[in-house]
């Protein structure tokens, strides 16, 4: 079963798209994944270690379709790969890149949505970083939303993110500032009971 929409960025970003307008058309929020890419690797990040892309560059042409998504303003959230991108960023897999977040997606591409991560808690790329680090370093990066498949790793996590923004200003309000963005994303959606 094919899982993507080709391989011509061209064919995608238009395919991607129409998918993409077509589910918020009928009410359901869209996440743009998994940037900035996986059509270039090998493996699977959930049950593969140090899956890697040596050919994306920051500028590459294959990023036409998350440009066309960012820019269609029907793109709520956006998910981060897990793999590493050695031409972007050699020092760190993309989920933990500021580089990838803050740098490519929020600078170049101007993505002002929420950022979600792939899965964080039992993904095989991430099992080397302790779990509540997996947390810091993805919203030290930029990201918004730390997500798990493993509901035994959310204490650790939600521990280390409360640790750290009792010690560290900057980091509590950066959270902060997530939160609002998640709670205007749900309020965009209608997820919101205000009455």
């Amino acid at each position: 079963m094919e899982r993507n929409y080709g391989t011509e960025p061209g064919a995608v970003a238009s395919l991607g798209t129409a998918f993409q307008s077509g589910m918020a058309d009928a009410g359901v929020t869209p996440a743009v994944k998994h940037f900035p890419g996986l059509g270039r690797v090998r493996g699977n990040t959930d049950d593969t270690k140090d899956v890697r892309d040596d050919v994306t560059t920051r500028d590459d042409a294959y990023l036409e379709p998350f440009r066309k998504a960012v820019a269609s303003a029907r793109t709520p959230m956006v998910m981060i790969s897990s793999a590493r991108y050695t031409r972007i960023d050699p020092d760190a897999m993309a989920a933990f890149s500021s580089t990838v977040l803050t740098g490519m997606l929020r600078e170049d591409l101007g993505f002002d949505g929420v950022i979600v991560s792939d899965d964080l808690g039992a993904a095989k790329a991430v099992e080397d970083v302790p779990v509540g680090e997996r947390a810091l370093r993805f919203l030290t990066a930029g990201g918004t939303v730390v997500l798990s498949v493993d509901a035994h790793a959310v204490p650790a996590m939600v521990d280390a993110v409360l640790q750290r923004a009792r010690t560290d200003g900057e980091f509590r309000a950066r959270v902060e500032a997530d939160a609002k963005r998640v709670v205007e994303a749900k309020a965009a959606a209608g997820l919101l009971d205000c009455d």
